[in-house]
């Protein structure tokens, strides 16, 4: 029995040291996923910050593209009026570029002038009254044509800054939606690193799981195997001590009957021995 307990006992030994290496292998693993988990949580937290910026970027790049969009438009209503005017020009009598109006009136005035103060011959006044008459006819056509062309360049000079304000709004929309790319490609990065650090940290909470019920088999057949040893032990210490009660028990009923001999000895009026005393007096008889 004795083997038996020795046994036991270094299974319990052997046990014991199986199930604190793999606490400890879990302790190890359980404080690795805690980095992994904070490392998890720091990414998804970037990635939720990347979707803000971009979000806000695509927000004002749409807004500058409304902007953009509005002024654009506004463009091409005055190349709709230019294109108008340029028609009604081109369909005045006179040719397009007709003459300036006041430079006009201001050679009609002359000729009158010359036509009232000279003495001209009858054919001659003719002409000159049928050149005035004529330079009146033109005089409508070519006032508007000015007006007309006045009003272009205006339109022109509009469409020019106009056109500026769109390519600065343009120039803008495309750097906002560049920054938007970029948060966005970011984003997308930061949750495929994610997802593979979940499925990772999936595998190690695995291992972990697998590595505490070890823990735990080994703590089991540690338990067991101490309380094993110590039944044994106990009916071993219990046998011996009933063996040596009944030794006792046995050395006692000789010693009673040794000094049943030795009493009726002494009444009898024999001399006894040193050792015979001794016995007497271990029994009690004297």
């Amino acid at each position: 029995m004795e083997d038996d307990t020795e046994n036991l006992e270094e299974k319990a030994v052997s046990l014991k040291e199986e199930r604190d290496s793999t606490n400890r292998q879990a302790s190890t693993i359980a404080k690795q996923n805690k980095e992994r988990i904070g490392l998890l949580k720091q990414t998804i937290a970037e990635a939720n910050e990347a979707r803000r910026v971009r979000d806000e970027e695509n927000k004002a790049a749409s807004e500058f593209r409304e902007k953009r969009r509005s002024i654009e438009t506004e463009i091409s209503e005055l190349r709709a009026k230019m294109d108008a005017l340029m028609k009604e020009m081109n369909e005045m009598p006179v040719a397009p570029g007709g003459e300036d109006p006041d430079r006009l009136m201001r050679r009609i005035e002359e000729l009158e002038w010359i036509q009232q103060t000279e003495a001209l011959s009858a054919t001659k006044e003719k002409e000159m009254s049928k050149r005035i008459k004529e330079m009146r006819k033109k005089l409508p056509n070519a006032s508007r044509t000015m007006t007309i062309r006045s009003d272009m360049r205006g339109i022109r000079e509009t469409i020019r800054t106009k056109s500026a304000e769109a390519k600065a709004l343009r120039e803008e929309m495309e750097k906002h939606a560049h920054v938007a790319d970029e948060q966005h490609a970011k984003r997308i990065a930061l949750l495929d690193k994610a997802h593979k650090m979940e499925e990772k940290l999936a595998d190690v909470l695995k291992e972990l799981g697998e590595v505490r019920d070890k823990a735990d088999e080994a703590h089991e057949g540690f338990i067991e195997a101490r309380g094993e040893a110590r039944r044994i032990s106990d009916a071993e210490r219990a046998h011996e001590k009933a063996e040596k009660e009944a030794k006792e028990k046995e050395m006692r009923s000789k010693l009673s009957e040794q000094s049943k001999t030795i009493l009726a000895k002494f009444k009898g009026g024999e001399k006894l021995s040193f050792e015979e005393i001794q016995v007497l007096q271990e029994t009690g008889a004297l």
